[in-house]
C-alpha cells in the first residue's frame, strides 16, 4: 500500500473537522492495521474517503474510530484539507 499518496475527494480548503479511520488489510495473512486521517465531517464520509484511497481493496475492513480533536488537527505539519485522506503513522 503506498505511503506517500494523498487521496482527494473534494476541494482544497483546510478543515477544522476530521476523523481517524483504521483499515485491516484482508489480503495479507498478518492482517496489518493501517491508520488514516481524513478531512471529513462525519464517519460515513470518512469511511467512503478512505475506501477511495489507492491500494484499499473492497474486502478490506474499514472503520471510523473517532473524530480528531482540535489539538490533533492543529498538530499536523501540513494542514488537513477538506475531503483529503492521509495515511497516519
Amino acid at each position: 500500500m503506498p505511503r506517500d499518496t494523498e487521496a482527494k475527494i473534494q476541494t482544497d480548503d483546510s478543515t477544522n473537522t476530521g476523523w481517524i479511520v483504521w483499515v485491516t488489510a484482508m489480503e495479507d495473512a498478518s492482517k496489518p492495521i493501517y491508520y488514516f486521517v481524513t478531512g471529513c465531517d462525519n464517519d460515513t464520509e470518512a469511511v467512503a474517503a478512505v475506501r477511495s484511497y489507492p491500494g484499499i481493496l473492497p474486502e478490506d475492513n474499514v472503520k471510523a474510530m473517532r473524530p480528531l480533536s482540535n489539538t490533533e488537527l492543529s498538530g499536523f505539519k501540513e494542514p488537513l484539507r477538506r475531503g483529503h485522506v492521509r495515511m497516519h503513522e
